[in-house]
């Protein structure tokens, strides 16, 4: 956990589940999620029939900018360690304004503190990829993004909504953190996801 050797790993895992259901799908993704989601279906997912994407805070950038001497670490242990595993920093709190679901999420045994210096590389390159193929998308997508994320950019996704080249909707919550499905306010979120898929199922 928190270590790939190349990020195709991802999308190749994520092909063979998609193809495994046989069914056309409406794929939901958070955060690396909504990179991983996106890169997959850059690279194309054969013969799977992808009716939309529901993306919320997707990881198209970080919304802090890494000290440059521990970006430039990063690419060099990339290099000569790149399994090596080191705190990511992330903050709970910044996850939701509900102490709960950030108590609940340090409780998670599944978590991982800690990311590799090639995951951190080989994130910085699928996201110029998705970027750079914004235009050529064609299914149909829901942004769903919280304004106050400290953790992904909600400027760099609207930069990539701006240029995404199928139908596509966003749904903005103004002051919403990281987990807008955690959010006090999640309720709310879910039911405008819930309008938006039915509304999108029903004229297809």
């Amino acid at each position: 956990r928190g270590h790939v050797q190349r990020w195709v790993h991802y999308s190749e895992d994520m092909r063979t589940v998609a193809q495994s259901i046989g069914k056309p799908l409406v794929i939901l993704a958070h955060s690396m999620g909504g990179l991983v989601t996106l890169e997959c279906m850059r690279e194309g997912i054969n013969g799977v029939d992808v009716r939309a994407l529901m993306i919320s805070n997707p990881l198209l950038g970080l919304a802090f900018e890494p000290p440059a001497v521990k970006a430039f670490f990063a690419k060099f242990f990339s290099k000569v360690a790149p399994g090596l595993l080191l705190g990511n920093e992330l903050n709970a709190d910044h996850l939701s304004h509900d102490a709960a679901m950030n108590e609940a999420y340090l409780s998670d045994p599944l978590i991982t503190r800690k990311l590799s210096p090639r995951w951190f590389t080989e994130m910085q390159a699928a996201t110029a990829r998705v970027h750079q193929h914004a235009g050529s998308y064609t299914t149909p997508l829901l942004l769903m993004q919280g304004t106050a994320d400290p953790i992904t950019s909600a400027p760099k996704a609207s930069e990539f909504f701006g240029r995404y080249g199928g139908p596509k909707t966003c749904q903005s919550y103004e002051g919403l953190y990281h987990e807008i499905f955690n959010e006090v306010e999640r309720d709310t979120v879910i039911a405008a996801m819930i309008d938006w898929l039915n509304s999108h199922m029903e004229s297809q």
